[in-house]
């Protein structure tokens, strides 16, 4: 072709963004920041090893005391080779199928006490996938392509619903209606609650003692940790009184708010315990930790009779640990449990989540914050649905939170062990022992082609990666096979037309799955370094006025 019809052309027509072109996944994982060390030949981490090493580094705080991370190198070849040829029973094996990987060596100390100081312990090995241009990587002998998942930042809300992504667990917190009554009349107010711990699944009819089943709500978990008094005045600015029926006279009903349960009331004992707050000082947030207090005491009316404890975090512990574990399971053992696990509860937000929030300008810096960020700022999410559901802008394109997320488990499940166990004093084979159970040498990729939907094998015979191979994205909610099947575009409010697909999507390369445009990424897309979508100004006034149209 002509010099000068090229020329032409390329003045004309508008470049695509060369990340996008190029495929996301290699610059996310293969990617190579800065160099460690000073010298210009100093070995060099890609984004997956940096990644990586964040991952053991912001859950080394719930290490026991002396275990150190110490960082991670790339192996050479040949230790590459001994790894995945180690011999067992006299024998050398080894798959002789393609595998695009390279090994990682994690090396970490421990100081037991014994006056020895720090004592490397036995480097534990694991396999990364390799990643070439165009986000293919080859694995058990086929090569396969790995996309970019459209993901929210910080947090996400579907279905009246709010899903936090925390890097050591993953919560949805949801609502529920509660009635209770104030001033003698009956109000209803939406009691926030999430299934923390994951032992509550396993609990059945036969573990709990003649009452219904209610779910762990949030200001439960402030109780727990501050009492009741004490939430109402730290974060609510209250000054709550637990008082008798009987007492009711020294508080005028001019100045105060009278609540009482409308479950027990008249019926048990426990119906005379009333709060009483200051007109001025109830709030929204007030009336939740009000409905999240008789959505407790209404279920357990036994555990309120003596009103001397109903303050004290000892008493919603209690409860809180007969929830979890059944209302049979020894009261010492549930109070040990318990304190185990709102220690675990109060690191849940860890660096990597807290810079992930500020970028959805959710400032917090503990799990406290963002709880009541979350039934204050937040609330408007669980009852009805906004544009922020259905929009492609304000999200990002991410790959490693996703294609690492077995290493991720791994080194969460390794945290929780240790804070089982925390009065135990470790010996080094222990830790060892430890590490060798969660760090495996095929804990990245042993899953990767079964249960990652962000990854899909190559089935396109052009010499065009863009059309079938680099602008595919994956929606978040479908990143997990196990979650495909959940909903259909007829009835998720996710997929409702948005005028932002029209400079985020697709209309030209639709899949017959996904005929929405959301499943392919516009070539002309801007991005930031970390993948976030960018709008562009010169349509942004045609898109929006487009929205106000099309918006139900």
């Amino acid at each position: 072709m002509h010099n000068a019809m090229v020329e032409r052309i390329k003045n004309r027509v508008a470049p695509f963004t060369e990340t996008i072109a190029e495929g996301l996944a290699y610059e996310h994982m293969m990617g190579r920041p800065k160099p460690i060390g000073k010298d210009d030949d100093a070995p060099l981490l890609n984004n997956t090893m940096l990644y990586n090493e964040r991952v053991i580094k912001v859950n080394q705080v719930l290490f026991p005391p002396g275990l150190k991370f110490k960082g991670s190198r790339m192996c050479t070849a040949i230790e590459h080779f001994e790894k995945i040829t180690h011999e067992y029973q006299s024998k050398r094996t080894a798959n002789i199928a393609k595998h695009g990987t390279y090994l990682v060596e994690y090396n970490f100390s421990y100081d037991c006490g014994d006056g020895r100081g720090p004592v490397d312990l036995q480097p534990r090995y694991v396999l990364l996938p390799t990643v070439r241009p165009g986000g293919l990587m080859e694995l058990n002998g086929a090569t396969y392509t790995v996309s970019p998942v459209l993901a929210d930042i910080g947090y996400s809300v579907s279905r009246n619903s709010i899903f936090v992504p925390f890097r050591r667990a993953k919560l949805t917190f949801n609502r529920v209606d509660y009635r209770y009554m104030r001033d003698g009349k009956m109000e209803i107010v939406y009691v926030i609650w999430s299934t923390v711990h994951q032992e509550m699944h396993n609990r059945k009819n036969s573990d709990r003692n003649n009452r219904q089943h209610i779910e762990s709500c949030m200001a439960h978990y402030f109780f727990c940790e501050y009492g009741v008094k004490e939430t109402f005045k730290r974060w609510g600015g209250a000054d709550v009184e637990i008082v008798n029926r009987a007492d009711l006279k020294n508080y005028p009903k001019a100045k105060y708010h009278i609540y009482e349960s409308c479950v027990t009331r008249g019926r048990h004992p426990a119906g005379d315990v009333c709060l009483v707050l200051p007109k001025e000082q109830c709030t929204s947030f007030t009336d939740m930790l009000v409905g999240g207090f008789y959505y407790v005491a209404d279920t357990f009316p036994d555990r309120f009779v003596n009103m001397q404890y109903v303050d004290g975090r000892a008493l919603w512990r209690t409860i809180l640990g007969m929830m979890v574990f059944g209302d049979f399971e020894h009261v010492g053992k549930l109070t040990e449990n318990i304190d185990n696990h709102m220690v675990g509860f109060n690191n849940y937000l860890d660096e990597m989540t807290m810079d992930d929030l500020a970028k959805a300008n959710i400032k917090v810096k503990n799990i406290w914050q963002l709880l009541f960020h979350i039934m204050t700022e937040l609330a408007h999410h669980f009852y009805q649905t906004n544009r922020e559901e259905t929009s492609m802008y304000g999200k990002q394109l991410t790959v490693l939170r996703y294609v690492m997320e077995e290493f991720n488990s791994a080194i969460s499940l390794l945290t929780y062990s240790f804070q089982g166990r925390r009065d135990m004093v470790w010996k080094g084979t222990q830790i060892e022992d430890m590490l060798k159970k969660y760090l495996k040498l095929n804990t990245c990729i042993r899953l990767l082609t079964s249960k990652h939907n962000e990854l899909s094998t190559v089935n396109y015979p052009g010499d065009n990666k863009i059309i079938r191979i680099t602008s595919v994205i994956v929606p978040q909610d479908q990143a997990r096979a196990a979650n495909t099947h959940n909903r259909g575009l007829i009835n998720d409010s996710s997929r409702l037309l948005d005028a932002s697909i029209a400079e985020i999507g697709q209309y030209k390369n639709q899949p017959k799955s996904a005929p929405d445009g959301r499943s392919r990424i516009g070539t002309h897309v801007k991005l930031g370094k970390d993948g976030t979508i960018i709008r562009r100004d010169d349509c942004r006034e045609l898109i929006d006025k487009t929205q106000e149209r099309i918006q139900r």
